[in-house]
């Protein structure tokens, strides 16, 4: 917890508080009013559930007015954070093998449930901010790193073979800023650009 708060901390509230004078100067009464909720849930690590309350949609035009809409998913990040290490903590005494399909089958519970959210227009702020749809994407990383420390070997393969699926990492994330439609994400398209960083972190290395 405290290796985190160090690594997030400074810059988030660096952020905030360069935002407040200028929002105090430039915004409408309304436009401070929201920017001001979002200073206080976004200290709190809740700005994603704000934005769920009170947004229809990231891409919204109304969204343009608000500074702090990126911190949505520092609030996913963080509140991952807090019941991850918990888990850990219930699941270490069976071992990183069966941890690691656990996590597998969390993963894949929060997946289905974003794919089944995503073509329900009604649901889309709840599939976009909040963390349940969300937690199988910050998840993958977690099984990357169980996955490498059961199986060392597997980082000792051949260069030219780990360069070439980085390579087709990088395409695959990049691919997919131009291919998908922003309104509708995530949904099962999504498994692209995360399992593409997810290669990226598996296999770039010198």
């Amino acid at each position: 917890y405290e290796r985190r708060a160090r690594r997030l901390l400074p810059a988030l509230f660096l952020v905030m508080l360069t935002s407040i004078p200028f929002a105090y100067i430039f915004m409408w009464p309304n436009d401070l009013e929201n920017f001001g909720q979002s200073v206080v849930a976004t200290t709190l690590f809740s700005n994603n559930i704000l934005l769920y309350l009170t947004s229809s949609n990231y891409w919204d035009i109304s969204s343009e007015f608000k500074p702090l809409l990126h911190t949505w998913s520092l609030g996913v990040e963080e509140q991952y954070y807090i019941i991850f290490p918990l888990l850990i903590a219930s699941l270490w005494s069976f071992g990183l093998r069966k941890i690691l399909y656990v996590f597998f089958f969390i993963g894949l519970c929060s997946l289905l449930f974003s794919i089944s959210l995503s073509g329900i227009p009604e649901h889309q702020a709840a599939n976009f901010f909040l963390l349940p749809s969300r937690f199988w994407q910050i998840l993958i990383g977690a099984c990357c790193a169980v996955f490498v420390f059961i199986n060392p070997a597997f980082l000792i393969a051949k260069f030219k073979t780990r360069q070439f699926l980085s390579f087709a990492a990088i395409f695959g994330m990049f691919a997919s800023f131009h291919l998908f439609e922003a309104s509708l994400y995530p949904n099962f398209m999504a498994l692209v650009p995360t399992v593409c960083a997810g290669m990226l972190i598996l296999f770039a290395s010198t």
